[in-house]
């Protein structure tokens, strides 16, 4: 199934679960495509939970990052494992529910992503600077007040351009950059990224 196929059969009035889960469990599609299938109106929020729990954990991965359905991110504040709980933390269609309830998991990972949430104050995040029992978050704290990328995230953002080089860098601010995306320099990321097709490419952070 490719991109213009999946648009057509969920454009149909009732696509159906098994097409809607074909659409999530096929690699390579247009993330909005995606997007469209997890949030469809012909699939209920139960059903959706129940494909959560019976798909793999890349499955499970597509749909945390793609929902906006808050009584799905919900259940899995409350019942997800400490990975789980991370990925709905770092959603930013969280509201002020699973932010408290991210502030207060004692998984040191929980705490960290929820940093990046739209739903936090300043001063929420600054506390959390100075006062968080783990290294880990109070520098990710520091990160989400003070960095360029940090105040990017807190916006609801998730999406990045990495450019190979500083002339590629500065090309993409130019001409071709947007408040839909951040532009980063593959030399400032501390994990190795696949070489891109064209000098730059365009990840989801979550």
């Amino acid at each position: 199934m490719d991109d213009e196929e999946a648009w057509f059969r969920l454009g149909l009035p009732d696509p159906g679960l098994p097409l809607l889960a074909e659409v999530i469990a096929t690699s390579g599609l247009d993330p909005e495509v995606r997007e469209l299938a997890v949030d469809h109106e012909s699939i209920s929020d139960e059903e959706l939970i129940e494909l959560m729990h019976a798909g793999d954990e890349i499955t499970f991965r597509r749909c945390i990052t793609s929902t906006t359905r808050l009584p799905v991110l919900h259940y899995w504040m409350l019942n997800g494992n400490p990975e789980q709980r991370s990925s709905v933390a770092f959603n930013p269609a969280g509201d002020s529910t699973i932010a408290l309830l991210a502030l207060s998991d004692p998984d040191d990972d929980v705490r960290a992503h929820i940093m990046f949430s739209p739903a936090l104050t300043d001063e929420q995040v600054q506390w959390h600077v100075t006062n968080d029992p783990s290294s880990e978050v109070r520098e990710t704290a520091q990160v989400a007040l003070e960095s360029d990328m940090g105040q990017y995230l807190r916006t609801g953002k998730r999406s990045v351009l990495i450019a190979d080089d500083d002339e590629d860098y500065e090309d993409y601010e130019d001409d071709e950059g947007g408040e839909a995306l951040a532009v980063i320099r593959r030399a400032d990321l501390e994990v190795e990224e696949p070489e891109p097709d064209n000098g730059w490419r365009q990840d989801r952070l979550f």
